[in-house]
């Protein structure tokens, strides 16, 4: 069973950044227009049946730390901003069937406990590590205030990155926290480019 977030049981390895109750709601922004930036991606409306095609860029000024991800220490009452998008990447029929249950239960909910997220500019590495290929694909981008569950910045594999912290999701991820569906295909080589430039 997964440690609580608060009390002495609490793994001190393991840094907690963000639960749905410690931090205001975010900004609730379906896009469907044009975002112009200096990256972007076509995106769906969750609520939409058909592509509709824009650009959703993230503005790097908006997270001073990215490219090692910050968290708090349990000892630490300092609060750590959460990034206003998550993504995950999954099967386009793993996301129409969560469609129908209202949420989506990956197996590694059951086997480690939680839901591997990304942050945007990360999504490239779990992508090419597990995925290398695959035109099946969508990456879901995720509202954090409506996850419903702790969030965790925790370690990758030693491959990634030093330093760099995944969110993981602890618990089962709503359909309602889906703002946008992505169609993440691979280059001509099979690999994933970032989502930033």
């Amino acid at each position: 069973m997964h440690p609580t977030l608060h009390g002495a049981d609490h793994d001190p390895g393991r840094a907690r950044v963000w639960t749905p109750n410690g931090r205001a709601p975010g900004r609730d922004r379906r896009v469907t227009e044009f975002d112009r930036g200096s990256a972007g991606f076509p995106i769906e409306s969750p609520e939409s049946d058909v592509l509709e095609r824009g650009w959703c860029a993230r503005d790097p000024a908006s997270n001073p730390r990215r490219g090692r991800l910050p968290w708090d220490s349990m000892n630490d009452e300092r609060t750590t901003p959460m990034p206003d998008t998550l993504v995950h990447i999954c099967a386009m029929a793993e996301w129409l069937s969560a469609r129908q249950t209202g949420e989506y239960r990956p197996p590694s909910l059951d086997e480690v406990g939680f839901i591997h997220l990304s942050a945007p500019e990360q999504a490239h590495l779990p992508a090419n590590r597990l995925f290398a290929g695959r035109g099946d694909l969508v990456l879901l981008r995720l509202d954090p205030s409506r996850l419903g569950s702790p969030v965790e910045w925790e370690p990758g594999v030693p491959t990634d990155p030093e330093s760099m912290l995944f969110p993981h999701l602890y618990g089962p991820l709503p359909v309602d926290a889906v703002t946008a569906v992505v169609e993440y295909r691979p280059g001509p080589d099979g690999g994933f480019a970032p989502l930033e430039h």
